[in-house]
């Protein structure tokens, strides 16, 4: 899917970023839908690092949030579409990166992520766990959470990637159904 242009976060969204990483984390984020999906990828990556972590909104666009967290000498990127035509971005970005990183045989072939959206794979190569909630026929958000940096004492980044992702789609908003194809 496209980039687009990144707005500066706004006093709002910093705000419900400060407020969701206080108490207990079993209450739902709320506010508007960057602050959301951030406070929820905040909260992960702090359960997955055993540590502080910041966050930083980088695009706070609805339909196209984007968020970077970094801590204990890790940094991610996520990224969450609300789409109709997210489990096509799925498709897509996956026969991609599976063609560029995954020969067969190699340990760079994709692997399956059970238990994460509709469908999702992790490209080990990429350090990057691409998927989605939707369906052929059914809108959704289509996720990515890409691994810069990750230091060797870590939980691994595969397994923190899950998490971020899980708790992701638990707030993200989600795309229209699609339109039905021509008769």
């Amino acid at each position: 899917m496209g980039a687009r242009a990144a707005g500066p976060p706004t006093a709002l969204v910093v705000l419900a970023l400060a407020v969701a990483g206080c108490g207990s984390g079993h209450a739902a984020p709320k506010g508007p839908p960057a602050a959301r999906v951030c406070a929820a990828a905040h909260r992960a990556a702090a359960q997955a690092l055993h540590g502080p972590v910041t966050v930083r909104v980088t695009n706070s666009d609805p339909t196209y949030i984007e968020c970077t967290a970094q801590g204990q000498g890790v940094k991610l990127t996520t990224l969450t579409e609300a789409d109709q035509q997210a489990y096509t971005a799925y498709d897509t970005t996956t026969a991609h990166l599976a063609q560029a990183f995954g020969a067969a045989g190699k340990p760079q072939n994709p692997l399956s992520v059970p238990g994460v959206g509709t469908v999702a794979s992790w490209f080990p190569a990429e350090r990057e766990l691409v998927a989605t909630s939707a369906t052929l026929y059914r809108g959704g958000a289509f996720v990515t959470v890409s691994v810069a940096r990750w230091p060797s004492t870590a939980l691994s980044p595969f397994a923190a990637s899950r998490l971020v992702a899980r708790r992701i789609f638990s707030v993200a908003p989600r795309g229209p159904n699609p339109a039905p194809p021509p008769s």
